[in-house]
Parts: C-alpha cells; sequence; structure tokens
C-alpha cells in the first residue's frame, strides 16, 4: 500500500515545478504536473544508466524536483486551487 501511495504523489509532486508557471485551471496544471513528472523520472533513470552511476543519484535527483515543488504545492492547496478530483480518479 505504501509504495502504491508514493507512486499517486511522486508524480505530480517531481512535476510540479513546471505547472507552478502555468496559469490555467487546475485539472490541466495538474496533468502537466504529471507529465512533467514521469518526464522528470525517465531522465534521472536515463542519466544514470547512461553515465553509470549510482542509482541513488536518481532518487537524489527526483527528490531535488519534489524539494523544489513542494513549497508551491502547498500554496496551490491552500489557496483551494488543486484538482483534487483528477488526482482522486
Amino acid at each position: 500500500m505504501g509504495i502504491l501511495l508514493l507512486c499517486w504523489l511522486l508524480l505530480p509532486m517531481s512535476g510540479w515545478w513546471l505547472a507552478r508557471l502555468l496559469r490555467q485551471d487546475g485539472f490541466l496544471r495538474f496533468a502537466a504536473a504529471c507529465l512533467t513528472g514521469a518526464a522528470t523520472l525517465a531522465a534521472a533513470e536515463l542519466l544514470v544508466y547512461v553515465f553509470r552511476l549510482p542509482q541513488w543519484l536518481a532518487a537524489a535527483l527526483v527528490g531535488v524536483t519534489v524539494a523544489v515543488s513542494v513549497r508551491d504545492l502547498i500554496a496551490t492547496i491552500r489557496r483551494g486551487e488543486f484538482a483534487w478530483g483528477a488526482l482522486l480518479t
């Protein structure tokens, strides 16, 4: 259950750094965050694979993107602009 919850939250959290730049409605920002999160995760894994770096570095790169995104994500939730319906479906 814990790993599913992590995957459920990881994509929007790791991609919110781009979604915060968008001024559209909440659903579009959420969709952009998920797509950007998937691309960020894939890019981190690809960099680790191509340059034969340790696997923990990919986790650290994704962790950095989450750290960059989390403050604005919390602000979006507090303002009531987060698309909870998109997250729950």
